[in-house]
């Protein structure tokens, strides 16, 4: 079964249709046994809940093709909520994906994941935050009162302050 990793504070989940997929059935069965057997389930050791700004920002990091767009909740399971979910159905086939799942989608526990190449939230946050700086800067240039020095300062600084260097000389404004 190829399922699409996803993961979530640095640990592997399964949304309630990837279980359901899994344990070939439906995913409001799914939402039925955790409903009944709410108690049983712990938030952030079983799974997450994600609403509000906290799901915007995870559909957007997984792209929006992913979950359906009218969303306003996630359910995310981890490992020991995948097995509670197989424990709830007690199929032969829920139990035999489980040990799938646990030998081949959540093997990644203990193996240091690489990070080497994905850039801090802050990071990310400051190139946006400079890209629309430069954008602004380049839409000012546009304003068909300024003067063509005036627009080709802006230019410049805009460059600047995608590059971070100076790549165009900046016109000198005359008296």
């Amino acid at each position: 079964m190829n399922l699409q990793v996803i993961e979530y504070k640095n640990e592997r989940v399964l949304t309630t249709q990837q279980i359901a997929k899994a344990y070939e059935t439906d995913p409001r069965r799914i939402s039925e046994n955790f409903n009944t057997n709410k108690e049983r389930y712990v938030l952030g050791k079983h799974y997450y809940l994600l609403k509000g700004e906290e799901l915007k920002a995870f559909k957007s990091e997984y792209g929006n093709s992913v979950f359906a767009e009218n969303l306003n909740i996630l359910y995310l399971w981890t490992e020991s909520g995948a097995m509670r979910h197989a424990k709830s159905l007690n199929t032969d086939k829920a139990w035999a994906m489980f040990d799938h799942l646990v030998d081949h989608y959540f093997a990644t526990k203990g193996k240091k994941m690489s990070t080497q190449n994905i850039p801090s939230r802050n990071e990310v946050m400051h190139k946006n935050a400079t890209t629309r700086q430069a954008r602004l800067l380049f839409q000012m240039s546009n304003v068909d009162t300024l003067s063509t020095e005036y627009k080709n300062i802006l230019i410049a600084k805009a460059a600047e302050v995608l590059t971070g260097e100076y790549i165009l000389p900046l016109t000198k404004i005359g008296n």
